[in-house]
């Protein structure tokens, strides 16, 4: 059969049959390089934690019919496969530069404000949640009645430094949680205003440039302020020192913003009168100091305060005050606790997301006559720990009434049938 297509049509038909060529080894290519990452990330062992973003990854999940017949299976091996991908911090990378160029100022949850500020974005509290805290707290107060409790709740980064956001940056208005959270906490509790503090604090140096936390200079400018309401009538002067200058916080792996770099600084009061030691109980370790200079060599150089958080840690001082506090707290306060050991013969900083034990043991044993609340907003909205730490103390209290009540009433009717 002759073929009648003229030069112009045979150059046309040969030049699609090149593009569906090209289209077939790039779909090619593409489902292979997709099938290799799929079958690397099934064989290479999953990772517990990420040192890039400080943080615990996803597991593999078991496979269950429920999980299959309510699509919680696939939506665990979504967030598995996502923490676990082979080339995960390389891609965040990737990413953040590509946002930086096409001027996007958020990458993975992390806005990317002015003078190298990042900032995370402020948790919405969780009503149910929240109002379950506020409960146990007021609970717990009334309990614990003779025993002076304070609270201070830190609003994050993104609430102080507003002029440091993104243009048109759009945000949870913290400072109104943190007052509305305070304007249901039983009167008998004072409340410190660490908003206010840190508002009308002269100082560009409260928070980390790349990481989550307040500062030690936030800290300090907030126990300066706070420490009448503490009840130190004559806070001392401390001496400054820089232990670090490269310190690349949980923002800044989160983000992928490997540039900017932050300064820690300890404080170390000046009057140098007040020995103390530190105690891990759940390590069964003892130091001379709440700073770990060996934690400076890891990612996480925060962890320089106390290693971390503990279950349970003990401060005790030869202070010779008589005062003896309890802090519930989350990482927020380990920078600000440097600030209060002049001032008491123990200080026990209980964490309730990794304490397990009776709440009340600790004020037993340790002759606590002062408790402080001092949590970041994001934890302490988001959290359940502290509420389940308080209610199960309120329940041990109120089985160890019962208990006390029986033993009294069985000795009554001894002492009653022994007369007869």
């Amino acid at each position: 059969m002759p073929d009648n297509k003229t030069p112009q049509q045979k150059k046309a038909l040969y030049k699609r049959s090149l593009i569906r060529r090209h289209h077939r080894i790039v779909f090619t290519a593409v489902m292979a390089l997709i099938v290799l990452l799929f079958l690397a990330n099934l064989l290479t062992p999953s990772k517990k934690t990420s040192d890039a973003e400080n943080r615990s990854l996803a597991q593999r999940p078991h496979i269950t019919a429920g999980g299959l017949r309510d699509g919680s299976f696939a939506e665990d091996f979504d967030t598995y496969y996502s923490d676990q991908f082979v080339f995960r911090n390389q891609f965040i990378k990737l990413k953040f530069i590509g946002n930086m160029l096409l001027h996007i100022k958020e990458n993975n949850g992390v806005l990317i404000g002015k003078e190298k500020y990042q900032f995370e974005i402020p948790a919405v509290p969780d009503e149910k949640l929240e109002a379950k805290t506020i409960q146990s707290i007021n609970e717990y107060a009334k309990a614990s009645d003779g025993i002076e409790t304070r609270m201070m709740i830190v609003p994050g980064s993104a609430a102080i430094l507003k002029d440091k956001l993104p243009v048109s940056a759009s945000v949870p208005d913290q400072v109104k949680d943190i007052k509305d959270f305070y304007s249901q906490i039983d009167d008998g509790i004072r409340k410190i205003d660490t908003v206010k503090i840190l508002k009308q604090a002269d100082s560009d140096n409260l928070y980390y440039k790349t990481d989550h936390h307040w500062t030690s200079e936030g800290a300090y400018t907030v126990f300066k302020a706070a420490a009448h309401e503490l009840g130190i009538k004559k806070p001392g002067r401390y001496n400054k020192y820089t232990v670090s200058t490269s310190f690349k916080g949980s923002l800044s792996s989160k983000s992928g913003d490997f540039i900017g770099k932050d300064t820690i600084e300890v404080y170390v009061p000046k009057s140098n009168e007040t020995d103390y030691y530190v105690s891990y109980p759940n390590a069964q370790e003892k130091r001379a100091s709440i700073y770990k200079p060996e934690m400076l060599d890891v990612k996480d150089q925060y962890l320089v305060f106390f290693g971390g958080n503990h279950p349970l840690v003990e401060i005790n001082t030869t202070a010779g005050t008589g005062r003896n506090l309890l802090i519930l707290k989350d990482s927020y306060a380990n920078a600000f606790v440097q600030f209060l050991i002049p001032y008491y013969d123990h200080i026990i900083m209980v964490d309730p997301r990794y304490y397990y034990d009776n709440v009340n043991m600790v004020v037993s044993n340790y002759g606590i006559n002062e408790i402080l609340y001092l949590y970041s907003a994001d934890t302490l909205f988001t959290d359940t720990s502290l509420s389940d730490a308080l209610e199960a103390a309120a329940d041990a209290a109120a089985e160890d009434q019962d208990q006390s009540e029986e033993a009294q009433g069985e000795e009554t009717q001894r002492e009653e049938s022994q007369k007869e």
